[in-house]
């Protein structure tokens, strides 16, 4: 092999090792960033639970009535929005959805035969890891209205889901879209 054709093999497994590194760091990045979101979504339902707490101390002692304790919480929870258009909805186990900030039609409605398009019950899934550990992760497809004129759009989404004593469970929805975005952008 000329000197010249063994240059050439040496900076095409550099280019290839680099570019091998850079998919890997890629990968990395993306696994980072998704936990990252679940660890930031975990935090902030956290914190809307110590909304539900509050309220259910100020019960507890006294202060308001149970009906009126729940109804204070759930319209503070209402109210919360962050990071643009990202809510937080409340149903119980049964799975009836107590109040939900952008479709209140859906307040008082069963949501037990409610499936994501490969047939997961996910609100049953919901109550079942609420049941089983108190709060966790639980993952569903599902379908995000298209622009007018467009098709709906069924993407991944994982919810962290917290219980309540009170029989309140509290949900926040993260699309994986979103951190397939922010990972290919990098």
């Amino acid at each position: 092999m000329s000197l010249s054709a063994k240059l050439y093999a040496l900076i095409a497994i550099f280019f290839l090792s680099m570019f091998s590194l850079m998919v890997l760091s890629s990968l990395d990045t993306k696994e980072t960033l998704f936990a990252d979101r679940q660890i930031k979504t975990q935090n902030l339902v956290e914190n809307a639970y110590s909304i539900i707490e509050h309220f259910y101390k100020l019960e507890q002692a006294g202060a308001l009535s149970q009906a009126d304790a729940q109804s204070e919480a759930l319209k503070v929870i209402k109210g919360l929005s962050y990071d643009g258009n990202n809510y937080f909805w409340v149903n119980d186990y049964t799975p009836t959805m107590v109040m939900h900030p952008k479709k209140p039609a859906l307040d008082g409605k069963d949501l037990s035969g409610v499936k994501d398009p490969n047939g997961t019950a996910l609100f049953l899934d919901m109550v079942a890891v609420v049941k089983a550990e108190g709060a966790g992760f639980v993952p569903y497809m599902w379908s995000k209205p298209g622009k007018e004129g467009d098709a709906d759009v069924v993407a991944p989404k994982i919810s962290y889901v917290q219980g309540f004593e009170l029989m309140l469970m509290m949900f926040k929805r993260l699309s994986i879209k979103t951190y397939k975005k922010v990972a290919l952008s990098f």
